[in-house]
């Protein structure tokens, strides 16, 4: 009889919650511009977002994917100053900026496997290209991802409003560079060029038609 009372006391206490208290929003968790300005590996890429005037867009609701160059990324471009961006054209390096943020939240996971025409809307208005290794079978690491040629170094760091990727290369898309433009410029695509000559697909390939090509050099 002392045993059954004393669950019953027992089962009772069990049902209150005073002390029961839900997990707060992590307030650490920064968005997309805060984030950027405060991680030292990416002063430069803040500088650029400052510069053409993202900064406020960036830290509102969103959410973005932010594609993150390291400063390594821009100093192989003779970038080395938040000065640096004082001598280039702010409309340009808008657009380039703009390449690199996409209005979405994107996950690896939400990424095909093994695509060969994956696109993504970006602030610039143009597409750029992704491209997600599940496997590797020259024996690389899995799930290696691409953005428009720029790998993947730092996946899915979690943004109070999206997410950020983190590229060891600063994307340069050609906005207008039509495909025929591109590759007369790249003597290494010869042998291919004069291929598509001699078949007649050359010329349009001047024109502003879409097309996705896989040029072998």
């Amino acid at each position: 009889m002392i045993l059954a009372i004393g669950i019953q006391i027992l089962l009772l206490a069990s049902c209150k919650h005073d002390d029961l208290t839900i997990a707060a929003p992590n307030e650490n968790i920064r968005p997309a511009a805060d984030f950027v300005k405060n991680n030292y590996e990416m002063r430069l890429f803040y500088a650029a977002i400052k510069k053409v005037g993202y900064v406020d867009q960036l830290n509102g609701a969103g959410p973005f994917t932010v594609l993150a160059p390291i400063d390594a990324a821009f100093n192989r471009m003779g970038i080395y100053n938040p000065s640096d961006f004082d001598k280039m054209n702010v409309d340009s390096l808008r657009k380039v900026i703009g390449y690199h943020i996409l209005p979405r939240k994107l996950r690896v996971s939400d990424i095909p496997n093994n695509g060969i025409d994956v696109r993504y809307a970006t602030l610039s208005d143009a597409d750029l290209y992704v491209s997600r290794a599940s496997t590797n079978p020259n024996g690389g690491a899995e799930n290696e991802l691409y953005f428009s040629g720029s790998e993947v170094t730092r996946q899915d760091v979690v943004l109070a409003n999206g997410n950020l990727q983190v590229l060891d290369n600063v994307m340069k898309p050609n906005f207008n560079k039509t495909i025929q433009t591109w590759l007369a410029e790249h003597p290494d695509y010869s042998v291919f060029v004069n291929g598509l000559k001699k078949f007649n697909l050359w010329d349009q390939l001047a024109t502003t038609q879409q097309f996705t090509v896989f040029a072998p050099n």
